[in-house]
């Protein structure tokens, strides 16, 4: 069977595994933000969090940086924390 003829195939076989309602993919990470958000508060570093909760550094600083902090609206998108000089509305 070629590269081709393989792909194919695993690509029909994924169409008819989501046609029947299969979940295809790696498993979402269960998680409480409110947990990491309260451990963060009383000084705990992201490995320490990670251990604690049996996840993976990244998963817990991505959860954090998604929930902790409100998304920008239109006025506080002038502010970009990794700029040196910020810009002044006018």
């Amino acid at each position: 069977m070629g590269k081709t003829n393989r792909s194919e195939a695993i690509r029909v076989a994924q169409a008819r595994a989501r046609a029947a309602g299969k979940k295809i993919g790696r498993p979402r990470a269960v998680l409480d933000p409110d947990t990491i958000i309260e451990l963060r508060r009383q000084g705990y570093s992201w490995r320490q969090i990670a251990r604690r909760t049996g996840l993976g550094v990244g998963t817990i600083r991505r959860s954090y940086g998604q929930c902790a902090r409100p998304r920008p609206g239109p006025a506080e998108a002038l502010w970009d924390p990794f700029l040196k000089v910020h810009h002044r509305r006018q």
